[in-house]
């Protein structure tokens, strides 16, 4: 029946992207890990996990909304190297070719990204062009000197070139289908066509454009050129006489990127600035017709591709994504498929179809099923740094603010978006905080601006304030609610009317230099502050008279300072070399406790729990550390799952959890009331080497994830991670490790 055939090509389908998952990363090094970590991590709609992971036990138990995100996540990721201008994946599929900077070209094998030819000689001139003869044996490259060269594919030595004819740099360049000529396309506007035995030009320089030439394709007769333009038309030339045939004008309002025809010969794709992909129907070189518009980018395509069978196109964009197109219907058949790259710069389809490639600017290859659907939009984390954190009273909410200028609101069990982003500053944002009622959230930005927010529906309850002459550092609401205070870089403080966002104290100096902390005592009459000149003052909140201080004792910048919950203590952290936590008398200016050693790097945040028994402070070294606040003594960690440094912590209302920021773009909510109830091989801190692998302090495999997981995954005692691909959450109690990963798998 259609229903069976249906599903039988669907398992067939999703066993050969499972097995592409498998057989191009290192998980093929270690045969346990195609349960612990392929099985675990394959896409929940794929008939393998359906059919297999019921039938596996002793494995981790992976959920979030980054699951839901891997449905359209790559197959595969390699970084081949840094500065690669152009790739092209080979007819057959087998290989891909890449163009550097450097003036080199490479080969790389498609299944593993394992380099097998190059990189080639550097001729002292960035290559922007790279083209794959029909017969997979020749590579051309283009090159910034208005050069062209050839390369054997097999060993990359020189062939044939540099080819002298067009004076400014070739932007594009291709063999016709029987490989006897070569076809270039220049920034001097000019199309050249050689003989790809001889070097020899066949025809004068084609002439026509007014603009730079990005883009040209072969017809598969070999008949006809197709060029596209930054002078936004599109031109079709008779390949033998190097006539012009046709100008397609005036249809694309951006320079067009991108050009291709149809393995079928009968239509033509092209992609442009204006952010569309356009196709058009072409019965010969002279009776061409717009055929669709595809609209979706949401910046300019720079590439675009046809499926073999000349029924789908693909398309790469500036916007971070890949959409594949039906020719016949006109709608997305696929995608968006995302990373997080500074766009794509190639994209192009295997020749079965099965699977497409995707080539970016950081160096990065990703391999695509192309057999996946259009999903429906899974809510992303931040995608820059996390700088601040902040619990919502009833501790069911947490608080985070982002170098991506938003700010969102997560359910803390969940790891879901509750609200948000909340868009509204036109710079990074600083420092988040709670209303005491949890109603409302204040916020500051590198825009100097205060803003705040209704903690439900993120709409603006006063409109952005100009608070400051420099970054607002941190803001933070009065125990009433009524007032916020801030602090700058300006070197002032000042309070506000939480109604209306006026100002009602200050705004005052309290230090020699730059203010990165602020903060109310328990009961709303001081404010304690904390500057770059390594002071800490205390001061009354409604006058701004100084009451205390400046305390001395750290010897760089003030980082972070917080009052104890009955107010006779305050904590500090320092940054810079100094690197530490001191405890000291909210009254006397007497050090109570400390300085605490223990950070490699600056503390960047420090939090007294509820009942003010602990410290929790945070570093540029990553981890994350609780002290015992009367003896100083180290109570939990060091914590080390952020990837990079840690800008932010804070208790929850009950004391039993942590949330932290991260430069890393993660947040992560920690159980301070963790007991091990798993393997041994998963205690202490974990490193994750740059193939992937998850390994403990012995060196020993624990796991092996995909790029856009790595950052994100949570450790026994971090139940909960959000990034960028979304929240994450990892149950660990179940899985087994070393000699008993054999009884993972239970036949039926």
């Amino acid at each position: 029946t259609c229903d069976t055939y249906q599903d039988i090509r669907t398992s067939v389908t999703d066993a050969h992207a499972f097995l592409t998952r498998t057989i191009a990363t290192p998980i093929l090094q270690s045969t346990p890990h195609i349960y612990i970590s392929a099985l675990q991590l394959c896409p929940r709609s794929s008939s393998v996990f359906t059919n297999y992971a019921g039938r596996a036990h002793g494995l981790m138990a992976v959920g979030g909304t980054a699951m839901k995100r891997r449905e359209n996540a790559p197959l595969a990721v390699w970084h081949i190297e840094r500065g690669i201008n152009c790739f092209e994946l080979f007819p057959d599929g087998t290989h891909i070719a890449s163009g550097s900077s450097e003036g080199t070209v490479s080969v790389w094998d498609a299944t593993n990204g394992i380099l097998v030819a190059g990189p080639t000689e550097p001729r002292g001139h960035s290559i922007h062009a790279i083209g794959v003869s029909h017969s997979n044996k020749l590579i051309v490259a283009g090159y910034e000197d208005g050069t062209v060269s050839v390369w054997d594919a097999t060993n990359g030595l020189p062939v044939l070139g540099p080819l002298h004819g067009h004076f400014d740099s070739v932007l594009t360049v291709a063999f016709t289908p029987d490989n006897t000529r070569i076809v270039s396309g220049s920034r001097d506007r000019t199309i050249c066509i050689w003989d790809a035995f001889t070097g020899i030009r066949i025809t004068d320089p084609l002439e026509g454009h007014t603009d730079s030439i990005h883009s040209i394709a072969v017809s598969p007769s070999g008949r006809y050129i197709v060029s596209g333009s930054a002078d936004r038309s599109i031109r079709i030339w008779d390949s033998s006489k190097g006539t012009l045939l046709s100008s397609l004008l005036e249809k694309h309002t951006g320079p067009v990127w991108s050009v291709k025809f149809s393995p079928d010969g009968a239509r033509i794709a092209s992609g442009a600035d204006d952010n569309t992909v356009l196709l058009w129907n072409m019965t010969d070189g002279q009776s061409i017709s717009l055929q669709s518009v595809f609209q979706g980018h949401t910046e300019g395509v720079v590439s675009v591709d046809f499926s073999s069978d000349s029924k789908q196109i693909v398309s790469g964009s500036y916007d971070c994504t890949i959409r594949i197109w039906d020719v016949t219907e006109g709608g997305l058949t696929a995608g968006p498929f995302e990373r997080p790259v500074i766009g794509f710069q190639s994209v192009g389809f295997s020749p079965c179809g099965a699977w497409f490639f995707s080539g970016s600017s950081d160096g990065s290859v990703c391999l695509w099923d192309s057999s996946r659907k259009t999903v429906d939009e899974v809510p992303r984390g931040h995608i820059s740094s996390v700088e601040s954190v902040h619990f919502s009273p009833d501790g069911t909410r947490v608080v985070s603010g982002s170098e991506d200028h938003t700010i969102c609101v997560w359910d803390v069990y969940k790891g879901t978006l509750v609200a948000g982003p909340f868009r509204g500053h036109t710079a990074g944002v600083i420092s988040v905080a709670f209303s005491p009622d949890g109603t409302r959230i204040v916020s500051s930005a590198y825009d100097r601006t205060i803003c705040i927010w209704d903690a439900t529906d993120g709409k603006l309850l006063i409109d952005p304030c100009l608070a400051h002459q420099a970054w607002v550092t941190e803001v933070k609401f009065s125990p009433n609610g009524l007032f916020v205070v801030s602090c700058s870089d300006d070197g002032t403080i000042c309070v506000w009317g939480a109604a209306k966002g006026t100002p009602v104290v200050g705004p005052f100096q309290r230090h020699t230099g730059g203010i990165f902390s602020v903060g109310y005592s328990p009961d709303g009459t001081r404010i304690v502050s904390g500057g770059s000149d390594g002071t800490i003052c205390i001061s009354d909140s409604t006058t701004g008279e100084l009451l205390h201080g400046p305390y001395q004792g750290h010897s760089d910048w003030i980082s972070s300072v917080s009052f104890s919950p009955n107010g006779k203590l305050i904590v500090s952290g320092a940054g810079g070399k100094d690197r530490t936590v001191a405890i000291w008398d909210a009254y006397n200016a007497e050090l109570v406790c400390g300085p605490l050693h223990g950070h490699d790097g600056g503390v960047l945040a420090v939090s007294f729990s509820p009942d003010g028994k602990s410290i929790a402070s945070s570093s540029d070294d990553r981890t994350i550390r609780v002290w015992d606040s009367k003896t100083g003594g180290l109570l939990t960690g060091p914590l080390k799952a952020h990837t990079q440094s840690v800008r932010s912590v804070h208790f929850s209302p009950d004391g039993t959890k942590l949330a932290s920021g991260s430069r890393d773009q993660t947040l992560r909510i920690y159980d301070l009331e963790y007991q091990s109830n798993h393997s041994d091989a998963l205690n202490g801190i974990w490193e994750v080497s740059d193939d992937g692998w998850f390994k403990n302090e012995k060196s020993q495999l624990l796991f092996w994830a995909p790029p856009e997981l790595r950052r994100s995954f949570p450790r026994p005692y971090n139940p909960i991670t959000i990034g960028p691909e979304g929240s994450l959450q990892v149950d660990y109690s179940r899985l087994r490790l070393g000699e008993n990963w054999h009884e993972c798998y239970q036949h039926k």
